[in-house]
């Protein structure tokens, strides 16, 4: 489950901290938590390589679809309006691909 933890809103645009916590089958869980995720625009970006390497990692022998990916994250920060160019990144792919 994904909820908003209100102290880590509360700092706010200093911060933009991520705390993840894992419940194992045992029941014992664990917790992390760091100030500024790597990727985070503006403390630790990830440069396209960075971007590229995570995609292949995430979707092997899918290099069109990785090109397609990573040329969508470059105009990103450009777009007024994201729903549209997402929408183009699904459903065209080949049997192939998938």
């Amino acid at each position: 489950r994904v909820a908003e933890a209100g102290d880590l809103t509360a700092r706010l645009p200093d911060e933009r901290a991520a705390r993840v916590t894992v419940e194992l089958d045992d029941g014992t869980a664990r917790t992390r938590e760091v100030p500024n995720p790597v990727g985070d625009a503006d403390h630790r970006p990830l440069g396209e390589a960075d971007v590229r390497a995570l995609l292949r990692g995430w979707l092997p022998g899918r290099e069109h679809l990785v090109d397609r990916v990573a040329a969508f994250a470059r105009v990103l920060p450009a777009l007024d309006h994201v729903g549209e160019r997402l929408r183009g990144l699904a459903g065209d792919e080949t049997k192939e691909e998938r």
